[in-house]
């Protein structure tokens, strides 16, 4: 019953512009580095790593995965960011003066990779690294997978800030929802692979691949 520990990577160079990303490649900045290098000791037992393709998932995930001596880093394009279109490489400010009211109402660009297609995709990869190993991971991934994947279970949107997240428990083909995993050093160790974190009031749901 593999449980995974679906994490934001750290801070990228373009979170430090605040620019949106989507499927650009910007690396980790500086801050991200250190901030990934202080959180990896508290995953030091944890042994199998996945991440997105993305660079700054991908140095992120190498970072963390150095303290448990691991060097295989697998990757998955489930786990990419959503594809922003016309948003991608421009501030908040500038997609609110082209499209007004967009960011309030969580619209998207009609470039941009449709929602239907993004949850989709999400899940599809989320199911298929669940079922490829019967055992824990890291899953470093991006703020609007997180999302995507906890709107799906039912929960609203929320923010999700460099290097948190959510806890996830697969269970024959049903997800359901752990704890949301914050930057604090207390909250990331062993006891996040509990079963008691995962209880009866978590949000679950069947998740059907290709729905």
């Amino acid at each position: 019953m593999p449980r995974l520990l679906m994490l934001r990577h750290a801070q990228s160079t373009w979170n430090a512009e605040g620019r949106w990303q989507g499927h650009a490649d910007p690396p980790l900045s500086a801050e991200g580095k250190q901030t990934a290098k202080a959180a990896a000791p508290q995953y030091s037992h944890i042994s199998r790593f996945v991440s997105s393709p993305l660079q700054r998932a991908v140095e992120t995930a190498e970072i963390i995965a150095e303290s448990s001596g691991t060097s295989h880093i697998a990757t998955h394009p489930g786990l990419a960011e959503r594809d922003l279109g016309e948003w991608t490489g421009l501030t908040r400010s500038e997609v609110e003066e082209r499209w007004p009211g967009y960011l309030n109402e969580h619209k998207w660009p009609e470039s941009a990779e449709t929602t239907e297609d993004f949850m989709r995709r999400v899940l599809e990869g989320i199911h298929t690294i669940a079922e490829e190993h019967n055992d824990n991971a890291l899953v470093v991934a991006h703020a609007g997978v997180i999302i995507t994947l906890e709107q799906s279970l039912g929960v609203p949107w929320r923010k999700i800030g460099n290097l948190c997240g959510r806890a996830v428990l697969s269970d024959n083909g049903q997800l359901r929802l752990g704890e949301e995993l914050l930057f604090e050093a207390e909250l990331f160790d062993k006891a996040l692979f509990e079963d008691d974190m995962f209880s009866e009031n978590a949000s679950s749901t069947t998740l059907e691949m290709g729905r």
